[in-house]
């Protein structure tokens, strides 16, 4: 899921001169009106003028211009293509899955055992991560074996998952050391740098989902602007045939 960052740019950015042209239809639109009611003024007979002219709408008339402004500037910034920042879950990183083989997860505190629902746990997992992402498996009792290096193959680690087999005493260091190796060997990203990378362990399967890492991108967004704009136009001729019996 996309998070928004802050930032606002146009990828066509020299288009927004048009809204010069915005600005001086504005401007004419106030000098139009300041002659209006100067030939207003000049009309010396008030009375006559009360009877011949219809009733002036007052502030209402300006609604409907200011839409059309407001939304011809929204149709301008659409066409100078606006985008902004978005942060997204990298799909190139490394998992090294960590699961305890040692005696203890023979345990029937978890139905139907501690292994059992570690490798459901681990195999839920494995079928929701992104395919780019690189997944390893390291298993740990007496001592740590890296029983999948990192893969995208997730039929392979699908099926060590299923093949695991318990031993005696239990070795989270040599594990953790284990993954770090495998996490060293894994390929790295198409600049050559290093990807990221975590280990996972138990319960924390179902909370690590795609927050590796993020990466800033563009998004294009165009669209609201379009549909703010054909939104403040819609407004606008209501308002107009509501107040006026006419399109503006």
């Amino acid at each position: 899921m996309s998070t928004p960052v802050l930032a606002l740019t146009f990828v066509e950015s020299t288009r927004l001169w048009l809204l010069l042209g915005v600005a001086a239809l504005g401007i004419s639109y106030v000098i139009l009106q300041s002659r209006r009611k100067t030939y207003a003024v000049r009309f010396t007979n008030l009375a006559l003028l009360d009877s011949v002219a219809p009733k002036q709408p007052g502030w209402r008339r300006h609604i409907p211009a200011a839409l059309m402004l407001l939304a011809l500037a929204g149709m301008v910034g659409a066409f100078a293509k606006p985008a902004r920042d978005v942060r997204v879950p990298r799909e190139r990183a490394t998992i090294m899955m960590a699961i305890d083989t040692s005696l203890s997860m023979e345990a029937t505190d978890v139905a139907p055992n501690r292994l059992k629902a570690a490798q459901n746990a681990a195999k839920e997992f494995v079928k929701l991560l992104p395919p780019r992402l690189n997944v390893g498996l390291v298993t740990f009792n007496g001592t740590a074996l890296v029983k999948v290096a990192p893969t995208q193959d997730r039929e392979e680690l699908l099926a060590a998952i299923d093949q695991l087999r318990l031993g005696e005493r239990t070795a989270i260091g040599e594990a953790i050391y284990a993954s770090l190796d495998a996490i060293n060997s894994a390929p790295k990203s198409e600049d050559g740098k290093k990807v990221p990378a975590r280990i996972v362990l138990k319960k924390v399967y179902e909370d690590i989902g795609s927050s590796v890492g993020y990466t800033t991108e563009l998004k294009d967004i165009t669209g609201t602007f379009v549909g703010v704009s054909l939104l403040v136009l819609f407004v606008c001729a209501a308002l107009s045939q509501l107040w006026f019996s006419r399109l503006p």
